[in-house]
């Protein structure tokens, strides 16, 4: 009789692509956006998106094609639960650019 033992080894979770501290969108250009978060662990890793608080997406991409508002920008943040591990959350800053100019020219 032949018994057979398997073992599976943990593997922490290790960033490979981190977003970026600050996200600069240029909405005169209409340029499509994205955010990636690539993160190798045994395992896998879970990312998931949050603004104020609020769940915005899940996956290693985070599309942000649709932000175009003041109130849009601000601290976004990424968590990365590994199954075994300790959860790994961190911060960044979507900013529109020209947007304060812009509404400035509106005004007048």
């Amino acid at each position: 009789m032949v018994e057979y033992c398997f073992v599976f080894l943990l593997d922490p979770p290790m960033i490979l692509v981190r977003p970026p501290k600050l996200v600069i969108l240029d909405t005169d250009r209409r340029l499509s956006s994205t955010v990636r978060c690539l993160v190798d662990s045994y395992p896998r890793a879970r990312i998931t998106w949050y603004r104020f608080g609020d769940l915005i997406g899940q996956g290693s991409i985070l599309n942000l094609e649709n932000i175009t508002k003041h109130n849009e920008q601000g601290v976004y943040v990424y968590r990365i639960e590994t199954d075994g591990f300790e959860p790994i959350e961190e911060e960044f800053i979507v900013h529109i650019k020209g947007y304060f100019r812009r509404k400035l020219f509106d005004f007048y």
